[in-house]
């Protein structure tokens, strides 16, 4: 693998476990609006915006009263301790820090809610920056995140930049910042897309 001055992760399916939490989470925020959802739908939504969600479940209107719900679902205690590092993750930023790397998170969640889950497991020393969706404009796969993340690290979006993620919306908004990609594909998901991909976290620091 490439050795990178900065390296850039998605939160959520990437470097944070949270796929047992999106199911109660979603839900709430569906069943504040009248409708229904199920843990598989919740489990896929987590990769896209809730911009784009509200557009193709036809719910524009109402979608204050769902991110709310969702917000305060997501920073119950219950939900907090459903959200775990994958097993490899804290070692390879560590792994990365000890090189003198720079290390993001760029994440279509909310900033604060990653704050939370950092600060829970002891981890927000790791991290030189934390662009959550509440703090651009235009979510992924648009470059607009990424970009901004590099502009607090004080880089230029290049090829000493690399974007980590698991979901092909990850890899667009990566070849859209002008940054190298890797997708995360711990269940072979994604065989038929064409881009670097990795299984573990660890490949980054082998």
């Amino acid at each position: 693998m490439k050795d990178y001055r900065v390296y850039i992760f998605d939160f959520d399916g990437t470097s944070f476990d949270s796929g047992s939490s999106m199911g109660p989470v979603f839900r709430a925020g569906f069943e504040a609006i009248g409708r229904t959802c199920s843990d598989e739908d919740g489990l896929e939504y987590m990769h896209h915006s809730i911009q784009w969600l509200a557009e193709k479940e036809h719910f524009e209107e109402q979608i204050e009263v769902f991110l709310d719900a969702v917000l305060k679902a997501m920073e119950t205690p219950e939900n907090l301790q459903k959200v775990n590092p994958f097993p490899e993750t804290r070692e390879v930023f560590e792994a990365l820090r000890r090189q003198g790397k720079k290390i993001a998170i760029v994440s279509g969640n909310v900033s604060d809610h990653i704050h939370s889950i950092l600060k829970l497991h002891q981890m927000e020393e790791e991290i030189d920056a934390v662009i959550g969706c509440d703090m651009i404009a235009q979510q992924k796969p648009a470059p607009n995140g990424i970009w901004l993340a590099c502009d607090k690290l004080g880089v230029k979006a290049g090829s000493d930049v690399i974007y980590v993620g698991d979901s092909s919306q990850d890899i667009e908004a990566a070849r859209n910042a002008g940054v190298d990609e890797a997708l995360v594909d711990r269940t072979g998901r994604f065989a038929k897309l064409d881009c670097v991909k990795v299984k573990t976290l660890k490949e980054f620091i082998l």
